[in-house]
């Protein structure tokens, strides 16, 4: 078993097999050569330059079993399972998902978060929004200053207010009210005369506020 450099990375058909696979470039003690990316079924990974791997050989094959990346400082306490990816320099963090020993985890990146606690607790966020799912069932957004509303309640009411609103209207608009005319110089009390203004029932609607895509319970 020996430790090697990575120094590139190329996809081949690894010494006369039918199917293309992921190969390391190394550089071991002025010495050059590919290995076989071997890190379980299931498991793709493509070390970046400059990590250190664990060869050994299988059967006739070098292969790459395992390794270490001295630029990264470690970020994990006792217990816990940091995995993460690099640029292809090996020296810089881009996305990483931490295990941690209290039943959380932490997925992140430079530009959002996914956090979760023990007890099950989730907070999404970015640099512009937070979304926090609580563990007795409550969304929240961003600040949670205010509440949501449930579009079909909402409509209800308004429905109802429209139709009082409008049986209003249709009774006003039928009123006929006694009034004192003056035909000539004399005054004659008891003249019929209509309602001088007709009032519009309201077709005012609410529908168009409703957000199909997204769903509250």
């Amino acid at each position: 078993m020996d430790f090697s450099k990575v120094t590139g990375y190329i996809k081949d058909k690894f010494r006369g097999g039918s199917k293309t696979v992921s190969v390391s470039k190394i550089e071991s003690k002025g010495l050059s050569g590919q290995v076989l990316n071997c890190f379980g079924p299931g498991i793709e990974l493509n070390p970046a330059d400059n990590t250190n791997l664990t060869i050994q050989k299988i059967g006739g094959f070098t292969v790459a079993v395992g390794g270490v990346n001295q630029e990264i400082e470690p970020d994990t306490e006792r217990g816990e399972l940091r995995l993460y990816s690099t640029d292809e320099e090996g020296k810089i963090v881009k996305a990483s998902i931490k295990f941690k020993n209290d039943g959380g985890f932490e997925l992140l990146n430079d530009k959002s978060v996914i956090k979760s606690d023990p007890d099950g607790n989730i907070e999404i966020s970015n640099e512009e929004a937070i979304i926090t799912l609580k563990d007795n069932g409550d969304i929240e957004l961003n600040d949670a200053s205010d509440s949501a509303v449930l579009f079909s309640e909402l409509k209800t009411a308004y429905d109802g207010l429209k139709s009082k609103l409008n049986d209003l209207i249709t009774k006003y608009n039928a009123y006929i009210h006694i009034t004192t005319a003056t035909i000539g110089p004399t005054a004659v009390p008891g003249v019929i005369s209509p309602t001088v203004s007709i009032e519009t029932p309201s077709t005012d609607s609410v529908d168009s506020a409703e957000s199909a895509d997204v769903k509250l319970s």
